[in-house]
C-alpha cells in the first residue's frame, strides 16, 4: 500500500514545465489543420516554424525554435530519441505522445489508453519502472487521479492516471519523461 500525500511539489514543477511545452504544441496542430504546413509564428520571445506530416493515426506537427524543437505523434509511434532507459508499457494502447529538445534537454510525454483498471494499469507500470532501476520518490491518489514520480540516475517519470471522458469508463495513463539533471 503506498503513502497518500496531499502536496506534491516536484510532480507540480514537473507538470508545469511539461504543461508550457504542450500547450506550444496544441497550438501547433490547431495550425497544421488549417493547412498551414511550414508556417511560421512569431511572438515577443522569437519566432518558430511549424510543419506537419502524414495523416490520420500516422500524423505528426512538428516546432522548430532557436531554442529546441518539439513534435507531436498521432498514434503508436514514440517520439524520436525516447531513450531506451525508460520502460514502456507494451500492455497499454499508445494514443499519442510528444517530444520536445530545449537547450540540449529532453523531454517526452506519452499519453496511453486503458482499457479495464486503471490501478491495475498503474501496478504492472510500477513493477517495470522498479525492474529498470527506477524508485518511486513521491506517490499520491487525490480525487480519483494517481499520481506518482519515479526517478534514476538519468530520468524522472511522472506517472498520472485519472479518469477519461465520455459514457463509458475509460482511463487515460499520461507518462511524462524528463531528465533527472538540474536546469
Amino acid at each position: 500500500m503506498r503513502p497518500r500525500v496531499k502536496e506534491i511539489p516536484g510532480m507540480l514543477a514537473v507538470q508545469n514545465r511539461v504543461g508550457a511545452v504542450v500547450v506550444a504544441g496544441a497550438m501547433a496542430i490547431g495550425l497544421a489543420a488549417c493547412g498551414s504546413s511550414g508556417t511560421t509564428v512569431s511572438t515577443p520571445n522569437g519566432s518558430g516554424t511549424i510543419s506537419s506530416s502524414g495523416s490520420g493515426g500516422n500524423s505528426s506537427v512538428k516546432i522548430k525554435t532557436n531554442k529546441g524543437t518539439g513534435e507531436i505523434q498521432a498514434g503508436s509511434k514514440l517520439p524520436a530519441g525516447f531513450p531506451s532507459a525508460v520502460p514502456i508499457p507494451t500492455f497499454l494502447k499508445l494514443s499519442s505522445s510528444f517530444g520536445a529538445t530545449s537547450q540540449g534537454k529532453s523531454s517526452y510525454e506519452l499519453i496511453y489508453s486503458v482499457s479495464g483498471s486503471l490501478t491495475q494499469a498503474v501496478t504492472r507500470y510500477d513493477q517495470q519502472l522498479r525492474t529498470a532501476g527506477f524508485s518511486a520518490s513521491e506517490t499520491a491518489t487525490i480525487n480519483g487521479v494517481i499520481e506518482q514520480v519515479w526517478k534514476s540516475s538519468a530520468w524522472t517519470v511522472q506517472v498520472q492516471g485519472s479518469s477519461g471522458s465520455g459514457s463509458s469508463q475509460s482511463f487515460s495513463l499520461d507518462l511524462f519523461v524528463l531528465s533527472s539533471s538540474p536546469s
